[in-house]
Parts: structure tokens; C-alpha cells; sequence
């Protein structure tokens, strides 16, 4: 029941949702020690460069500082170093925080989840107002030829004809509706797929009907 202003304004909303819930996942994944003491390097790194240090001669000695103090060491030479019972704790460990991560991320994308699930539903209906209007006008350019192409039969066979175009139609409509909804195409890709689908069809129609075609004419020699 929105109207194009609402469901426009209700998808940034959504949107801008989605984006919070993905930047909590970073400092989740960044939890483990080592990419922490990486981030946090960069960090100082960028409040030197920031502060924009006019003496190159403190700004070696605050960058080779900086290299002292956060070492990056080689993860797998501390590692084969220690005993093989520290090296069991340190497994033990890093599984059950792999795990905990994983827990929380898995709850994060849930709710990613269901915000898509609303986003997309209202890309839909905000493509759906104009495709709907736009297959009365591909019905008018198919259903109005017909009755002057098909010469025999009387309007029978034109509302047949008619009526098989537009199971066509439904059909086309809901395979995109239905890859919309589970994301496998954009919204705008499977809402108009009937209608780029079908105008040519009734483009060619109409022309037949404008030239005085004898198409589907069983007298026609």
C-alpha cells in the first residue's frame, strides 16, 4: 500500500541498516590478536601521516618506532618454539574462539538476512507499480491487432489467442518474481523480464495489424 516516495525512502532506510550491520562485523572478525596488532599499526601510522610531521628526521624516528614497539613476528616460528602441551592449549583455544566468532557472525547475517528480505520485497513493489501499468499497454498493442490480423473465427479465436499470450505473460512474470524474491536476479531484472519479453511481440503485432497483414489468415493465398 506505499506509495513510490515511501517505498524509495523506506529502502534507503533498509539500506543504510544493512550497511550498520556489516561494519559490526568487522571488529568481530578483527577480534584474533594478530590482525588487531596489524590494524592497530596502521592506525599510527595514518595519525603521523594526519598530523603531517614537518621534521622528516621525527617522523623516521616516530615510524621506526613505531616498528619497534608493534612488531609483526612470524606467527608459525613463535609457534614451533613452544612445547607440544602450550601448542595443545593454543589449538584448544583457537578453535573454540574460531567458534565463538563464527556463533556471532552467523547471528549477524541472520539479521542481515532479514533486512535483505525486506529490501528486496520493496524494490519489487517499487518496479511492480510500473510494470503492472506498462503490460496494459503491451496487452493493448497484442489484443487490438489480433482482432484485425485474424480475419476468420470471429472474436473467439482473437480472445484465444489473447488469452494464451497472457499465460505466457503470467508464467515469464512469476519465474522473475519468484528469482527476484530469492535473489538469484536484481528486482528491476526479474519484474521486467515479462515486459521486455513480450513488447516486441506486440510491436510486431501492431505493425502487422498498421501494414493490413494477412498473417494467421487461413484464406490468405
Amino acid at each position: 500500500m506505499k506509495n513510490l516516495a515511501q517505498l524509495g525512502h523506506d529502502s534507503d532506510s533498509l539500506q543504510q541498516q544493512r550497511d550498520k550491520q556489516i561494519e559490526k562485523l568487522k571488529p568481530r572478525i578483527q577480534s584474533n590478536y594478530f590482525v588487531q596488532n596489524k590494524a592497530t599499526k596502521r592506525k599510527i601510522k595514518q595519525k603521523i601521516d594526519k598530523n603531517a610531521v614537518a621534521d622528516s628526521t621525527l617522523k623516521q624516528q616516530l615510524n621506526q618506532s613505531l616498528i619497534e614497539n608493534f612488531p609483526i613476528a612470524n606467527i608459525d616460528s613463535v609457534f614451533e618454539t613452544l612445547d607440544a602441551q602450550k601448542k595443545v592449549m593454543i589449538l584448544e583455544n583457537a578453535v573454540r574462539r574460531a567458534r565463538d566468532t563464527k556463533a556471532q557472525i552467523d547471528e549477524q547475517l541472520i539479521k542481515i538476512d532479514k533486512v535483505d528480505y525486506h529490501l528486496v520485497r520493496h524494490k519489487i513493489e517499487w518496479h511492480r507499480k510500473f510494470t503492472l501499468s506498462f503490460a496494459c499497454f503491451i496487452f493493448f498493442f497484442i489484443g487490438a491487432p489480433l482482432g484485425a490480423i485474424i480475419r476468420k473465427g470471429g472474436l473467439g479465436m482473437p480472445v484465444v489467442i489473447s488469452v494464451l499470450f497472457f499465460i505466457v505473460y503470467y508464467i515469464i512474470d512469476t519465474f522473475g518474481l519468484k528469482a527476484s524474491k530469492e535473489e538469484v536476479w536484481p528486482p528491476y531484472m526479474g519484474m521486467w523480464l515479462s515486459s521486455v519479453v513480450l513488447f516486441p511481440i506486440g510491436v510486431f503485432l501492431t505493425y502487422k495489424a498498421a501494414t493490413d497483414s494477412a498473417i494467421l489468415n487461413s484464406d490468405a493465398t
